[in-house]
């Protein structure tokens, strides 16, 4: 499938979501919901740890991050496949957050370090807002015994991982190849004058159309004057401009508007409130760095956001209501 082909299905499953999603979750509680989407994330969170642990024990990296080829590799994984594993994180422990377990909050840290690792630096930070995030959850449970037994069981599982790992030295090591000065030149920060050389091709060169754009996801060598050889627009904004305009842009964020709109207007609990402050962080953080064009993410960002819009009528998830189990969870 080409480029421009993937980007259109992106785009549609996410135009998608924003129709369907409402209807879907207004037939059906908030917990079903919940539960539904956590055996989904729970799914695409064991495949990523084993496929990490898998490709670095065999030492199988057809897609090399930045050119790794040794320590933690992640198999045939892109960059941008990365963005969907901090929205996993994030449901699985809002879910985890009710009744945390040792096993479970292994898999997260499992999850968590592997994506640190991999210095996709967006996606680690989405990855470390996940976590303040399911902090938050336990202190707003207002159970003490839980949250010090939890924060017990984290440490015991940092230390053990410190101990019987070289996490820590290959975090070192990363961290110096990752922000060596060859890896900042040479390295994508290009996508941070996206957005000007986009506005000078816009309001200064009048390259192409201020209200319809160049032409849908077509980008590559034909954006600053094709000086960037076929080198595509990373940032959402950018990309967005150079396709549809400031027609396409406005449609857009509409929609992007509409959607957080029904969530505020339906939040009714803490959780609600959580779910919103944690997908408007991570919305801000990738559309600045890119890209919306990525299908997974796209998919699973629009679900979360729209939680909220769960069936309010069912019993939803309290964090003072002890009667409250989940069924068939893993």
């Amino acid at each position: 499938m080409s480029e421009t082909r993937v980007y259109y299905f992106t785009m549609f499953c996410f135009i998608s979501i924003f129709m369907i999603a409402p209807n879907l979750y207004a037939r059906h509680g908030r917990d079903v919901i919940l539960e539904n989407l956590y055996k989904m994330s729970f799914c695409v969170l064991v495949i990523f740890v084993v496929n990490s642990l898998y490709s670095t024990t065999t030492g199988y990296a057809p897609y090399a991050i930045y050119g790794r080829t040794t320590g933690i590799l992640y198999g045939n994984m892109g960059p941008t496949e990365f963005m969907l594993i901090p929205v996993v994180l994030f449901v699985y422990l809002l879910f985890r957050a009710r009744r945390p377990s040792a096993l479970h909050l292994a898999m997260g840290f499992l999850g968590f370090a592997f994506v640190l690792l991999s210095f996709r630096r967006t996606v680690g930070f989405a990855a470390i807002l996940a976590v303040l995030a399911f902090f938050v959850l336990l202190l707003l449970q207002g159970n003490k015994r839980q949250l010090f037994s939890t924060a017990g069981m984290i440490a015991a599982i940092v230390t053990l991982t410190l101990i019987f790992t070289d996490l820590d030295q290959q975090f070192g090591e990363r961290y110096e190849s990752r922000f060596s000065d060859r890896e900042l030149i040479e390295g994508d920060e290009g996508r941070f004058t996206d957005h000007e050389m986009t506005y000078k091709d816009l309001f200064v060169y009048e390259r192409y159309s201020l209200i319809f754009g160049y032409g849908f996801f077509n980008s590559s060598g034909n954006y600053a004057g094709g000086s960037r050889g076929s080198r595509s627009l990373h940032p959402d904004i950018p990309v967005l401009l150079h396709a549809s305009g400031i027609l396409g842009l406005g449609l857009y964020f509409a929609m992007i508007g509409y959607g957080f709109r029904q969530s505020v207007r339906a939040s009714k609990t803490y959780q609600d409130w959580v779910v919103l402050g944690f997908c408007a962080a991570v919305f801000a953080t990738f559309t600045f760095s890119g890209r919306i064009t990525e299908a997974a993410y796209a998919t699973g960002i629009a679900l979360v956001l729209l939680l909220p819009l769960a069936n309010s009528t069912y019993p939803s998830f309290s964090y003072r209501n002890e009667e409250i189990s989940y069924r068939g969870c893993a």
